[in-house]
């Protein structure tokens, strides 16, 4: 995988005013996550994010108050 092809960035901490408009919950908004790609990503570099994500969205899910809220489970 070349290096330099993974680019982070928040932009912001508003959500996003489509997602709102489109009717997605304020708690589902916030862990949103956009990709985008282009014709230039290549089969290696789409397997590498299917292969990554997974685990750390099973974190992120572990740690949201927002999930634990939903559950019934007390935020630690």
């Amino acid at each position: 995988m070349r290096a330099g092809l993974i680019q982070v960035s928040s932009g912001s901490l508003e959500p996003s005013h489509v997602l709102r408009a489109m009717g997605v919950p304020y708690t589902s908004v916030h862990g949103s996550i956009r990709l985008s790609l282009s014709r230039f990503n290549t089969d290696e570099e789409i397997n590498y994010i299917l292969q990554k994500f997974p685990p750390i969205i099973a974190r992120l899910r572990e740690i949201s108050p927002f999930v634990q809220a939903a559950s019934g489970a007390k935020a630690i």
